[in-house]
């Protein structure tokens, strides 16, 4: 079993809502949920955004399959620029009517054609410029493992996205050869872009393996609040979390469900 199962790079087209996968790799592992995952993953990925950030931000997201099976992901949104191609068919006819109008002998109707015909260039100029301007697209790039690696996740999406667009040829190598750590005091190590990871697992009996802040929860809510939502989730109410960030939902509810 291979510690990470999947990557994906998207990005919404001019309209903001139609995805587009520009790559797609996972592992065996991975192949069952494909059908469950797929429909919805460009709305946990993009949470809503329609407009490329200023500066690229990751969040963290959990998919869980009908069965009960988790993937544990991360995700970076970013802005990238795409040259659109709009070719004009220019008129080149005025060498001709300069030289009608000099036949002619009429320099001054051949003065105000020079002069149209420069005013027309510049604004068919500025409209090419207009059209081929850079359109920026919202891209995101992700990753997910059975494991609840933030942090590693988020560290291996920032090689990834600094080693972008070269990142769909390193992200074989990630998603195919790194193995999952066995229990106990054995340690995965891997390198790539310069940087090593070691990645180890809790013996059994042990408190779950989670590489998150616990200070979340008590920044977000006051002691009765917490308490209220202890009480509800150890006696297995169902309980619905809301909130203006999307991105800060995963790890809270990861944070107290490990508390």
């Amino acid at each position: 079993m291979k510690l990470f199962d999947l990557f994906v790079r998207c990005h919404l087209e001019k309209d903001g809502t139609t995805p587009v996968f520009d790559s797609y790799i996972q592992s065996p592992n991975f192949t069952g949920k494909k059908k469950e995952v797929m429909p919805v993953l460009p709305s946990i990925l993009f949470m809503g955004r329609v407009k490329p950030p200023k500066y690229a931000f990751c969040h963290f997201f959990v998919l869980t399959t009908a069965k009960g099976d988790r993937n544990y992901g991360c995700c970076i949104l970013f802005g990238e620029k795409k040259r659109t191609s709009n070719i004009r068919i220019c008129n080149e006819n005025d060498k001709t009517d300069e030289n009608k109008y000099q036949k002619k002998g009429k320099e001054s109707e051949l003065n105000k054609e020079t002069d149209a015909s420069k005013a027309l260039a510049e604004k068919e100029q500025s409209t090419d410029s207009e059209d081929d301007e850079d359109h920026v697209y919202l891209y995101a790039i992700a990753i997910t493992s059975l494991l609840p690696l933030y942090q590693t996740l988020k560290n291996v999406l920032t090689c990834l996205l600094d080693a972008y667009p070269i990142d769909t040829e390193i992200a074989p190598f990630i998603i195919n050869q790194v193995p999952m750590p066995p229990p106990g005091v054995i340690v995965v190590q891997f390198t790539f872009c310069d940087t090593t990871f070691l990645v180890p697992r809790p013996p059994p009996n042990q408190l779950p393996l989670i590489d998150l802040p616990f200070w979340i929860p008590f920044a977000l809510f006051g002691p009765k609040d917490l308490i209220i939502i202890f009480t509800a989730i150890l006696t297995e109410q169902r309980v619905v979390f809301s909130s203006r960030f999307p991105a800060a939902i995963a790890p809270f509810i990861e944070s107290i469900l490990t508390l």
